[in-house]
């Protein structure tokens, strides 16, 4: 999987994701906010399907885990920054 993550606005982050596996690749974006400390949720809307969920990103230096929650099931994801 690849994320990119850009501020949009005070306290907000626009989300842009691929994920691929040997079912097929899935695109998705989205915005998140501030939860705690080290948290942000939000929206995400799937480019491929049209399907939205809920987001969870959890930031520990340069890594992200990722938590993904629609209408066919939940993915979680371990990312880290290169």
């Amino acid at each position: 999987c690849q994320m990119s993550i850009d501020r949009a606005g005070a306290k907000g982050y626009a989300l842009q994701g691929k994920c691929s596996s040997a079912k097929g690749t899935q695109d998705g974006s989205g915005i998140v906010s501030r939860r705690g400390r080290n948290s942000f949720g939000g929206t995400l809307t799937g480019l491929t399907t049209g399907e939205k969920g809920r987001i969870t990103l959890t930031l520990s230096g340069n890594r992200a885990s990722a938590l993904l929650k629609g209408p066919r099931g939940r993915l979680s994801v371990n990312l880290h920054r290169q």
